[in-house]
C-alpha cells in the first residue's frame, strides 16, 4: 500500500548574515488565497509576507523587487524534531482491517464510505475492485487544541490500534495530537500520515469513486495524476477547494471541516505569489498512549 512522500525545501540563510529589518509592506497580490481571509483561523499580517508570518517562520526584510524571498526556520525549541506528519486521503481499506495484519480488525463501510460493510472476503478492497473502504467518521477533528485522528505509518507490519501523542515543532492551531495507527505505508521510515480529505491520493486513486458527498473530487484531483491544483502526493493546493469539492448541498460537510480546520489549518502553508500544498508537520515529542475512547469508538464501534 503506498503513501506519499511530502518533501520540501526551505532556503536558509547564513547564520552570520545581516540583522533582519523593519518588514516594509507587502503589495496585496503577495499572499496566495489559501492564507487570506478565511473564516476557520487562518490568517496573516496585511503588512507582511504571508509565508514568513507563521509560528515556524523568522520574518525577513521584504523586497519588493523580489516576490519570491525565503523564509528562515526558527530555532527549533525542542531540538531537533524526531520524524514528520504527512497527510493522505484514498479512501481504501485500511491495512489494520485485515486478518493478516490485525487481531482486532478496525471497521471498514461499503464503497460509499458510510454504509456499514457486509463482509464478503477478507481480501475486498475498494482500491482493488471491490467494496471496503474508510468510514466517513475516521476523518480527522479538533477538540480543546487537541488533534483526533488516524495515521499510517511506515511498512505492512504497522502497531494497528496503538495510539500516541505527539507534540510539534509548527503546527497551527494546536498543542498536541492523539492518533490512532490504523493503516501501513511507504511513508518515511518513523513517519505518520495522517488521514485527512484533501490530503493526497498516494498512488490507490481509485478509492473515492462512489463516496457520498465527494462527486466533485476527481474533477480536481484527476485519477491519472494529470496536472490539477491537487498534488497525488500532496493533495490541495489551495484551501478554496475545500470548498469547491464539498461545499455544495450535496457536498460532504464533514470532510468540507476536515480540509479546512486541520489540512489547512493545522499543517503549514508556503503562500508566497505560489500554490502549495501544506506541508510536513515536524514531530517534536512522541510516545504511546492509551486510546481515548473516542478514537476507539470510530475505529470499532457502529458507524456513526
Amino acid at each position: 500500500r503506498s503513501r506519499h512522500k511530502i518533501m520540501l525545501a526551505l532556503a536558509f540563510a547564513s547564520i552570520h548574515a545581516a540583522p533582519f529589518l523593519k518588514i516594509a509592506s507587502a503589495p496585496p497580490n503577495t499572499c496566495a488565497p489559501n492564507l487570506s481571509n478565511s473564516s476557520y483561523g487562518q490568517s496573516h499580517d496585511p503588512d507582511e509576507p504571508c509565508c514568513c508570518v507563521t509560528d515556524a517562520r523568522v520574518k525577513h526584510d521584504y523586497d519588493p523587487s523580489n516576490p519570491t524571498y525565503t523564509c528562515e526556520p526558527k530555532q527549533d525549541p525542542f531540538g531537533k524534531p524526531i520524524f514528520s506528519m504527512t497527510h493522505y486521503y484514498d479512501g481504501c481499506r485500511p491495512s489494520c482491517a485485515f486478518s493478516a495484519h490485525a487481531t482486532r480488525l478496525v471497521r471498514t463501510c461499503e464503497a460509499d464510505g458510510v454504509t456499514p460493510y457486509t463482509p464478503k472476503d477478507d481480501d475486498d478492497n475498494v482500491c482493488q475492485g471491490g467494496t471496503a473502504a474508510t468510514c466517513q467518521d475516521q476523518y480527522p477533528w479538533i477538540e480543546d487544541r487537541v488533534l483526533y485522528g488516524f495515521v499510517a505509518k511506515h511498512g505492512d507490519n504497522v502497531p494497528c490500534g496503538q495510539c500516541y501523542e505527539l507534540t510539534f515543532t509548527d503546527a497551527r492551531n494546536i498543542d498536541s495530537a492523539i492518533v490512532m495507527n490504523t493503516n501501513g505505508g511507504d511513508s518515511s521510515k518513523n513517519n505518520m500520515d495522517l488521514m485527512v480529505p484533501g490530503g493526497g491520493l498516494g498512488a490507490n486513486t481509485n478509492g473515492l469513486t462512489e463516496y457520498s458527498g465527494w462527486g466533485e473530487f476527481y474533477d480536481i484531483c484527476p485519477k491519472d495524476g494529470s496536472p490539477s491544483q491537487c498534488a497525488v502526493s500532496g493533495g490541495l493546493e489551495d484551501e478554496s477547494l475545500c470548498d469547491t469539492i464539498w461545499g455544495g448541498a450535496d457536498g460532504d460537510h464533514k470532510a468540507l471541516q476536515a480540509c479546512h480546520k486541520v489540512l489547512f489549518g493545522v499543517f503549514g502553508q508556503l503562500g508566497c505569489n505560489q500554490g502549495a500544498f501544506p506541508h510536513n508537520l515536524h514531530v517534536a515529542t512522541s510516545k504511546p498512549v492509551d486510546c481515548p475512547q473516542t478514537l476507539l469508538d470510530r475505529a470499532y464501534g457502529p458507524v456513526a
